[in-house]
């Protein structure tokens, strides 16, 4: 048998998340658009042009420290093309 108190804090538990959900869905479908749009494949990929994807996955790394930056995280080490990041 579930307590009341248990109840009521899961229901303002899930209207919590529920609000986050709505106020970041936008933000994070525009991120995901502008991800599919760059070209990122696999450089070493058969039949792929090089030259042409150089720099895809460093293009989407900004892309997605940028989202994280307006979300208030920041960098705080950096690994090769990407970064870890930790928020204030």
């Amino acid at each position: 048998m579930h307590s009341p108190t248990i109840d009521v804090q899961a229901f303002a538990l899930s209207g919590r998340i529920d609000d986050a959900i709505a106020r970041l869905a936008p933000g994070a479908e525009q991120l995901l658009e502008q991800l599919v749009s760059v070209n990122s494949i696999n450089p070493g990929f058969p039949g792929i042009a090089r030259e042409t994807v150089i720099g895809g996955e460093t293009a989407c790394a900004r892309l997605i420290g940028a989202y994280l930056s307006n979300l208030g995280f920041e960098p705080s080490q950096s690994i090769r093309s990407g970064s870890i990041w930790r928020q204030y």
